[in-house]
């Protein structure tokens, strides 16, 4: 029972406190648009603290829930706005933590994918050359 009442509490915070992406895998084409949809919280300026406490760095910080797996460090998460487009994109570089129901990932500011535009379709009006 305990663990039914964690899985839904995990699924609430992230429905108030994320916002829509889709995590895109080295399994899917590049042709091939990611169509799961999922609520992750991102958080920019968290800060860490190396081994000996002697440095801290800023970082940004993905929340998404482990149900939602496979996450591997080669995957990226696409931001969604309102219409489902895509606005920003990111690399999960580091697995920071996993509680068992979450995992919290360091993301890094990934380069827009480049997806090639379709032939276009011959205008059936202009002569055959």
């Amino acid at each position: 029972m305990p663990l039914r009442a964690f899985t839904r509490l995990t699924d609430r915070l992230l429905v108030h406190l994320g916002e829509k992406a889709v995590l895109r895998g080295e399994w899917q084409s590049e042709l091939d648009p990611p169509r799961l949809e999922r609520m992750v919280n991102v958080k920019h300026g968290a800060e860490f603290a190396d081994v000996n406490d002697q440095a801290i760095f800023q970082r940004s910080i993905a929340t998404l829930r482990k149900a939602d797996g496979p996450h591997t460090k080669n995957d990226s998460l696409w931001m969604l706005n309102d219409l489902g487009e895509p606005y920003a994109y990111f690399a999960l570089d580091a697995l920071v933590k996993d509680n068992g129901y979450t995992e919290q990932w360091v993301i890094v500011g990934a380069p827009a994918p480049v997806v090639p535009d379709p032939e276009p379709e011959p205008d059936p009006e202009l002569p055959e050359p």
